[in-house]
């Protein structure tokens, strides 16, 4: 015996929105594409031939930033930006469908 009043296959919602999926993957083939054409350049290593310095030789100053702490460009802001906006309408859309869901729930009990 099933629970559910809406077994019909042409009643059934989506779970998703295929559009924004779509966009989502777009966005993301365009970020791979621009990582993929701005290259970095490989860190140079130190050889036997290059002199080590010792630390008291080279002391930063305070106001200086060590490089994990640099912030991102822009380039890498507005993936970021466009990532969390997709995320966002997608979760916007998830809360929509579950309040309908909730609204058609409680008239069902009716």
């Amino acid at each position: 015996m099933t629970t559910r009043s809406n077994t019909d296959p042409d009643k059934l919602l989506p779970l998703t929105d295929p559009e924004a999926i779509i966009r989502s993957g777009n966005a993301e083939q365009r970020r791979l594409k621009q990582l993929k054409s701005n290259p970095t350049a490989p860190i140079p290593l130190l050889s036997k031939t290059t002199p080590s310095t010792a630390m008291s030789d080279k002391t930063a100053p305070a106001h200086e930033t060590s490089g994990s702490t640099r912030t991102a460009d822009a380039s890498d802001m507005q993936t970021a930006k466009d990532w969390f906006k997709s995320v966002f309408k997608l979760q916007h859309a998830a809360i929509i469908e579950a309040q309908t869901d909730r609204r058609q729930a409680a008239k069902d009990r009716r």
